[in-house]
């Protein structure tokens, strides 16, 4: 618990974004559960309409559970990378995620440093993709959908946050070397994606697995332990220092891009 991460300004942002986000954040879950049970159920009966319900749907075993714990997992990852890549490059939508890369240390609090409508943006751009997937499953099973879960979370899931990646967010270097971290996105490659060296900026969008890096040529595995500094870099500086520019700065940023006027958050190159 190092003084000078803990006692940083920017960790005070940091709280002060949970404690505020703590209050709204209701708002943007239930949206985020809603819209993908709703767009499951829609899509399961438009399924049924048009190519009639099946006389004989797959019976629910062991392996469908199984098969259903990986395979949401997978859809989830995906839909999370899709929508951690669309925040990156898309001029209007990077103001709410800058607010995360503005952080200057990392704690595990720097998790939940993020603008309340980033997460509203994040559940509508992934809701319908998990909801195609269950859509899915809800028609070939007969209306039946069952994964695997420790206290809520997918069981894999949480597994994976027990081999450390609740420390991705902090200053705990955690690598799992060069063949695994081709698999899974070991804490150390998060740290390299916060970092606003040109070698490390948009890399390892991917938050368990590795393979969407892999396969859009984003990945960044270390060689060994490195030295990071984290935020925007000091051409960007600290745009989000407290709460009320944490808040409102991303709307006046997303306004003046609307506009066709430059942003006052740009991007580290």
């Amino acid at each position: 618990l190092p003084p000078a991460i803990w006692r940083h300004r920017s960790t005070l942002t940091d709280l002060q974004v949970f404690v505020a986000n703590s209050i709204v954040s209701p708002a943007s879950t239930l949206l985020g559960w809603f819209g993908s049970a709703w767009i499951a159920v829609r899509l399961a009966t438009w399924f049924d309409q048009v190519l009639g319900r099946p006389t004989d749907p797959l019976s629910w075993s062991l392996a469908a559970t199984a098969g259903c714990t990986v395979g949401l997992l997978v859809v989830r990852d995906g839909a999370h990378f899709f929508n951690h890549w669309l925040h990156h490059k898309v001029p209007l939508l990077w103001p709410l995620h800058a607010v995360h890369h503005s952080a200057q240390v990392m704690t595990p609090l720097t998790l939940y440093r993020k603008h309340p409508l980033y997460d509203v943006v994040k559940k509508l751009i992934e809701a319908p993709l998990v909801g195609v997937f269950q859509a899915v499953v809800l028609f070939a099973f007969g209306g039946h959908f069952d994964v695997w879960t420790v206290a809520g979370v997918n069981g894999l899931h949480g597994l994976f946050l027990l081999a450390g990646s609740n420390v991705r967010h902090s200053h705990i270097w955690i690598d799992w070397g060069p063949w695994l971290d081709r698999l899974l996105i070991s804490p150390a490659m998060h740290q390299v994606h916060h970092s606003p060296d040109p070698r490390h900026v948009d890399r390892n969008f991917g938050s368990i697995l590795s393979v969407w890096d892999l396969a859009l040529g984003t990945i960044y595995v270390p060689e060994g332990p490195e030295v990071l500094e984290f935020g925007l870099g000091e051409e960007l500086g600290q745009p989000h220092d407290g709460l009320l520019r944490a808040w409102l700065g991303p709307l006046r940023d997303m306004v003046a891009i609307a506009r066709g006027r430059p942003s006052s958050v740009g991007r580290p190159e």
